[in-house]
């Protein structure tokens, strides 16, 4: 979710969550929060060289009208969602050449009729976790917006049984307004699932609190003899005051939550930044610090991270819009920057159109490149009927 989307649909009253009786709040006073030795300085961010440059060689498009998307574990199945006729999201998929395209929730027998999205595989490959509209709920047209995939609002996390129409409810958010739950991710073990949750709503008189206030989730997955998964021992976690935060998962070695969030009361929203936080010892690590940045992942083997930065995107001045975003790369602890797309710039070849915004993305397997989705979503390119929904694979080269 990117501040445009809150501006859009933060607004109304909230009350207070009332969490399930298996949900502990657990101490999550974070040791002083470590500053990476590297953030972004003149020679990382103007494109001179630095340690190890690295590069796109090729970007190619794999579905035109897709989604928010998860790449399973052995790389063979891409799970995204994507809009249909009826204007609701349902989970397909597709193999990694964009081909076998496969509406896999479209009339699914359990699930709530509206939208379904937000995949994450398990490593397994037999089961994904999904966020599912309610079925009723408040109503109205900020709750309609509110309530896609990728702004949360009203969402239950589900698993849905893949190759076959089993499902279950994984946990049930409050009926309230303003609750909803945004980017489940398991741990590559499969042994947890992590999550952001949202209970109140936002504050657009204050700017560290106009994404609302949020918290992050991890729970232990448990699967019985006959093949059903639950989750258990749901701990709430919040290193920072009660602002945004929004889950990208776990470190492959399943210790740290990465994470974005503006943290304090003293920090906007706009500004948000990237944090680990290592759930052994509750240390919090800044990651870093210029311009709004949000879903990061991890490389397969843990050395690298990819995120999405505002940074050095500066409208041309014809323009009046200012949310867009690329892809850039840096190393776990924060240092070695570089970007990777290009994506805002009208003379570089990987120009689309300013307003374009790189969101989620899975990291191929091998760590050679990732499959990420961007959408054309300002408001001047919908007037313009420019806005699109594009799942692309990108490999890196020399």
């Amino acid at each position: 979710m990117i501040l445009i989307v809150f501006l859009i649909i933060g607004c109304g009253k909230s009350v207070p969550q009332q969490v399930q009786s298996n949900v502990q709040k657990t101490s999550t006073t974070a040791t002083a929060i470590k500053e990476t030795e590297e953030l972004i300085t003149p020679e990382t961010s103007t494109g001179k060289k630095i340690n190890t440059e690295i590069s796109i060689s090729s970007i190619k498009i794999l579905e035109e009208k897709g989604g928010r998307l998860s790449l399973s574990s052995n790389g063979t199945i891409i799970a995204y969602d994507k809009r249909g006729d009826d204007r609701y999201f349902d989970i397909w998929t597709m193999s990694p050449d964009g081909e076998n395209q496969i509406c896999i929730t479209c009339a699914h027998p359990l699930l709530p009729t509206r939208n379904v999205g937000q995949p994450d595989w398990h490593p397994s490959g037999d089961y994904l976790v999904v966020q599912v509209e309610k079925h009723e709920h408040h109503e109205g047209i900020a709750s309609a917006l509110a309530a896609n995939p990728g702004a949360c609002f009203y969402n239950d996390l589900w698993i849905v049984e893949y190759g076959t129409e089993r499902a279950w409810l994984a946990n049930a958010i409050p009926d309230g307004k303003r609750h909803g739950i945004l980017h489940p991710h398991f741990s590559s073990d499969g042994k947890m699932l992590s999550w952001a949750q949202a209970y109140r709503d936002a504050d657009l008189t204050d700017p560290a609190r106009i994404g609302g206030a949020w918290d992050l989730r991890v729970a232990d997955v448990l699967i019985d003899s006959d093949g059903v998964m639950s989750l258990t021992d749901i701990r709430i976690i919040q290193p920072g005051d009660d602002v945004w935060y929004e889950n990208h998962g776990f470190s492959p070695d399943g210790q740290k939550l990465i994470f974005t969030s503006n943290l304090t009361g003293d920090q906007s929203f706009a500004s948000s930044d990237i944090y680990t936080f290592d759930l052994i010892s509750n240390e919090l690590e800044r990651l870093t610090d210029e311009g709004y940045n949000e879903h990061a992942q991890y490389s397969p083997d843990g050395n690298k991270i990819i995120w999405m930065s505002t940074n050095q995107n500066i409208p041309p001045d014809e323009v009046v819009e200012v949310t867009s975003t690329d892809w850039w790369i840096m190393n776990a602890d924060g240092s070695d920057k570089q970007r990777l797309t290009y994506f805002n710039q009208e003379d570089h070849p990987h120009f689309v159109v300013w307003g374009t915004v790189a969101a989620d993305f899975a990291w191929l397997p091998q760590g050679n490149g990732f499959i990420g989705y961007y959408h054309t979503f300002g408001l001047e390119n919908v007037l313009r009927g420019e806005y699109r929904e594009v799942i692309v694979r990108l490999e890196f080269g020399d």
